[in-house]
């Protein structure tokens, strides 16, 4: 299983990712931080991703601790992505018995500033019906960190865009998960 955080103290916070109209801040682990940005998508490359999982448990803001690796069994293109169904399952049961809830998915694009496109909202949508949740969902562009790390709420009306981890006020009181 993918290494993640050792679970047993606090998990420091590397990024802050905020959503002012659901008044809602996620903490992003350096651990996280790491597994998105090590992994970009060259322009002749197919896409890449992998699931989120967030540790509810802290007294700030939730804080998103796992970030799960590419998988053999995942099938994919340029232009889209399939998570194998097996994997993401072993996964889910592995992360929510040590106590972290499955909030969504990451996956790359071969562009510099990520945007959300129609398949992905079909996708992340999907997700969202299949899971019964409200998924973040992550998409990692080719420009260097943060600025082309980007993270969505996906809502069946709209998804709005987490600010960018540097325009998170210090003092942002949003404690919930984005998933209600």
């Amino acid at each position: 299983m993918d290494a993640g955080p050792a679970l047993a103290g606090i998990i420091v916070s590397a990024w802050r990712w905020w959503w002012p109209s659901l008044d809602v801040t996620l903490d992003v682990s350096p651990e996280v931080v790491r597994v998105l940005t090590g992994h970009r998508q060259g322009p002749l490359d197919s896409e890449c991703g992998g699931q989120l999982f967030a540790d509810p448990r802290g007294t700030g803001a939730p804080v998103l601790a796992v970030a799960t690796l590419p998988h053999p069994r995942d099938r994919a293109g340029h232009t889209w992505l399939e998570l194998d169904p097996m994997r993401c399952e072993t996964e889910a049961a592995h992360w929510q018995s040590r106590g972290l809830l499955r909030v969504g998915v990451w996956h790359t694009h071969a562009e510099a500033y990520p945007k959300l496109s129609n398949q992905d909202l079909r996708s992340f949508r999907a997700y969202s019906r299949a899971n019964q949740f409200f998924p973040v969902a992550v998409i990692v562009g080719q420009a260097a960190a943060p600025d082309g790390v980007r993270a969505w709420s996906i809502r069946e009306h709209e998804s709005p865009q987490a600010q960018s981890p540097d325009s998170c006020p210090v003092g942002s009181s949003g404690s919930n998960l984005p998933l209600d």
